[in-house]
């Protein structure tokens, strides 16, 4: 029985090789096998995942939020080999919503005798997510560092984009079908599995990775003073007081404009609408403390 780590040495700033190295180190020392795998370039974590072998007692995702999801998209969704999210990347949305501690020895603990929690993942189109999908001005931003990045970001890597994006930006009219019955419609739409975005922006403080649903957020207006408004109450943890955001409970929703809009899962873009965002409980094995 071996452990397999899929690292990705560009997730954050890309300095987090000597982390990696004292983690693995650990777990050498207290008799374990560890197969270790470095991506080069995106897609790299999830064709590793694919060719995962019989007898891996689990997959160690040393990156960011990213290189999970691709670990997760590269299994299939299918419940089988656990995994334990090893945070080195910007926001590690996973690591913070499960507990996880960022020491190395803490992480060889819990990997050695920590629970399994079968976590709910959602599916937009063939797409698996853990955290987040959303349409809308974020999604912009994502697609327009989907199309020019060519570093790491690191959270300062996100202005530049936000600016571009910005000055392009118009609001437009997303219609959202929610279980196949209520209809309404927003100018941003999140449907989260997590409490926070991006780490830092609280919209859906009940969300949780085994809540049986999606907890969503329709945001009514889209200008830029209201997207001000909407982020500086996320940030505060205010968004409760908005009038113009409407919450719901949902396990598929259905997403629609008359112009495509851009939709992102786990902070990665996935294409434009229409898309489907369905639930998938109880799915994926994830390493977490007892």
């Amino acid at each position: 029985m071996s452990y397999l780590v899929i690292y990705n040495p560009a997730a954050g700033l890309g300095k987090s090789r000597p982390w990696v190295n004292r983690f693995v180190g650990i777990l050498e020392r207290r008799g374990h096998q560890v197969e270790m795998f470095f991506t080069a370039k995106p897609g790299d974590a999830l064709q590793r995942a694919r060719r995962v072998r019989s007898g891996t007692k689990a997959i160690i995702a040393a990156g960011g939020d990213g290189t999970v999801n691709e670990v997760i998209n590269g299994l299939g969704g299918t419940p089988g080999v656990p995994i334990l999210h090893v945070p080195t990347g910007t926001a590690n949305e996973l690591a913070s919503s499960l507990g996880l501690p960022a020491d190395p020895e803490s992480l060889a603990t819990i990997l050695e005798q920590g629970a399994v929690r079968m976590i709910d993942v959602g599916a937009a189109g063939d797409r698996l997510f853990l955290l987040n999908a959303s349409a809308g001005f974020d999604a912009m931003v994502v697609e327009e560092i989907h199309r020019n990045r060519r570093t790491t970001l690191g959270y300062r890597g996100y202005a530049i984009p936000i600016l571009k994006t910005m000055a392009r930006y118009r609001a437009r009219d997303i219609f959202i079908e929610v279980d196949g019955r209520d209809r309404l419609s927003g100018a941003l739409v999140m449907a989260h599995k997590v409490r926070t975005y991006g780490r830092l922006f609280v919209f859906a403080d009940g969300a949780r990775l085994d809540s049986g649903h999606f907890d969503v957020c329709v945001f009514d207006r889209g200008d830029v003073l209201a997207l001000l408004g909407y982020a500086q109450a996320g940030l505060t943890r205010q968004s409760g007081a908005l009038s113009t955001m409407t919450r719901l409970k949902a396990t598929c929703i259905r997403l629609e404009a008359k112009v495509p809009i851009p939709v992102q899962v786990d902070g990665d873009f996935l294409g434009t609408t229409p898309v489907e965002i369905t639930l998938l409980p109880a799915r994926i094995p994830l390493v977490a403390p007892a």
